[in-house]
């Protein structure tokens, strides 16, 4: 997922995308590999404001019944892309990116993937109603087993135990 920052209006632009995540994050098999998003853009002096509205897929496990199912995230993300030649004006709320030359392209799916993975919650549940492991009870009395001979130096503790 690149910014293409030489192809970048100035003024505010936006655009309907299929956003493909790097190789990397496909080999993890969490999030589907293309999903739609809405980016908006607004270059203003030196400064590209970008917000990313998503839509994906991600694939995890149930907390209480192990079972894979996949799950929809929505979400959306702001950052900042400066020049490196320009003051840093981040406040700690926003991921500023920083450029050389206006021929650089900035690949921001770091930031997309961490957004998108915050949203996944921590125990996932396949179903509100899941109850889990399905345990099957045995009604048979397990056999006591057979105590091994003990040796005869230990008889008058068997005795006191017996009592």
């Amino acid at each position: 997922m690149f910014i293409d920052l030489r192809k970048t209006p100035e003024g505010l632009s936006s655009a309907e995308v299929l956003l493909s995540l790097s190789e990397s994050f496909q080999s993890t098999g969490e999030v589907t590999a293309e999903f739609p998003a809405t980016v908006s853009i607004r270059r203003d002096a030196g400064y590209f404001y970008v917000t990313v509205d998503y839509s994906c897929q991600v694939s995890m496990e149930c907390a209480r019944c192990c079972e894979s199912f996949a799950q929809a995230v929505e979400g959306s993300v702001s950052f900042v892309i400066q020049s490196s030649k320009l003051e840093d004006m981040s406040d700690g709320d926003e991921d500023v990116y920083t450029y050389e030359s206006e021929e650089d392209k900035i690949d921001f799916s770091q930031t997309v993937y961490d957004d998108c993975m915050v949203r996944v919650p921590v125990k996932p549940l396949c179903d509100i109603e899941c109850r889990g492991f399905e345990y099957v009870q045995s009604h048979e009395v397990p056999e006591e087993p057979e105590m091994p001979k003990v040796d005869s130096r230990w008889s008058a503790l068997t005795q006191l135990k017996n009592r």
